[in-house]
């Protein structure tokens, strides 16, 4: 989308597709999830977003191409950590809004870019 129009207007064009797209997959799994975890992760992701706003004009196409990366290496182990132990029941506040905003903050950040200048970046020695 980057390549077309400017990265600010491309997140405004995609964020409330996204929102449309969470609330239908709420609505696909409503019978399989637990509605008090929303409250944690609605806020969480809600400033993560903010924070990726406030940050996307200072951020280099490298830098977000290594936040991306370091982001969904944390995902991934935290993945197959947590989930090779017997998942906890207990919901966590922090941990909640920790995931959330780092998952609102990632998706503004790789909706706002373009694959092309991510992929771009390998391409090109400086």
């Amino acid at each position: 989308m980057a390549s077309i129009v400017p990265a600010s207007q491309g997140a405004a064009i995609v964020l409330p597709i996204r929102y449309i797209m969470d609330a239908i997959g709420v609505w696909a799994y409503r019978q399989h999830w637990d509605g008090k975890n929303l409250y944690y992760m609605i806020p969480g992701a809600a400033i993560g977003t903010v924070i990726a706003t406030a940050f996307v004009h200072r951020l280099t196409p490298k830098y977000i191409a290594l936040l991306i990366g370091v982001i969904a290496v944390a995902f991934s182990a935290r993945y197959l950590l947590v989930n090779l132990e017997k998942p906890s029941a207990k919901r966590h506040a922090l941990k909640g809004l920790l995931w959330a905003g780092l998952s609102g903050s990632t998706s503004f950040l790789t909706h706002a870019g373009s694959p092309h200048h991510l992929t771009s970046i390998s391409c090109h020695k400086d």
